[in-house]
């Protein structure tokens, strides 16, 4: 089965034993849960992909050790092509991995600007939360993605939403010294001055972390001699 020999030139010996043996080679799993199509989208060969969509529709959203499904795992890596097959054979593109992650929160955390226009088109949660209350303009600020922040904000996402300790995207930019993004929040009116659960607020994490270019930027000072 040429397709499989594809995925597995690049991983798994013991992907390739399960396929020689009686298990199903399309629900066969390699060590870490991963199934020929979670490692088709891993490697981002959409012709895979579409094959064994075809051989076996229901895998669509099966998930792997860690609850990553082929979407999640094609968003992560950047392969918009997977995730438009993969969204256009119905993946739930609201799944979540064990961190509860979802395939834009990955796509966002990874710079992956193609991927979260995809998964935003086609109606994705843009306001669901991880674990630890976290968003994907969240990680997309933290992470210093400015261009993905302007997506989300274009698309409505909620900035003013707080993890689970209070913190907002301008906190999670503002300590990482990311002063586009700052900016962009800014310029889209979040309230600068609210404080996280520990009373800090985005110029406090600042001043702590000597962004000076971010203390300016939230409080107009352009002097810090004194700071």
């Amino acid at each position: 089965m040429r397709f499989f020999q594809d995925v597995l030139t690049k991983y798994d010996l013991t992907l390739k034993r399960q396929i020689q043996s009686s298990v199903d080679p399309i629900k066969a799993r390699d060590q870490e849960g991963r199934t020929s199509l979670c490692l088709a989208a891993l490697i981002g060969n959409q012709d895979i992909v579409a094959e064994l969509l075809a051989r076996q529709p229901d895998i669509i959203d099966a998930r792997d050790n860690f609850d990553n499904t082929a979407l999640i795992i094609a968003a992560t890596h950047n392969h918009a092509d997977v995730v438009d097959r993969l969204l256009e054979a119905g993946a739930n593109k609201n799944s979540k991995d064990n961190l509860g992650r979802t395939a834009l929160m990955k796509a966002a955390l990874n710079h992956c600007s193609d991927v979260v226009d995809r998964l935003l088109n086609a109606g994705a949660n843009k306001d669901d939360k991880d674990k630890g209350g976290a968003t994907a303009l969240m990680y997309a600020a933290q992470k210093g993605s400015s261009d993905i922040v302007d997506r989300l904000l274009k698309a409505g996402a909620n900035q003013y939403d707080r993890d689970n300790f209070g913190s907002t995207a301008l906190m999670y930019a503002a300590i990482e010294g990311h002063v586009e993004v700052v900016d962009k929040l800014l310029n889209a009116g979040i309230d600068k001055d609210v404080a996280d659960q520990f009373g800090e607020t985005a110029l406090d994490l600042a001043t702590d972390a000597g962004h000076t270019d971010v203390i300016s930027r939230l409080t107009n000072i352009t002097n810090f001699k004194n700071l």
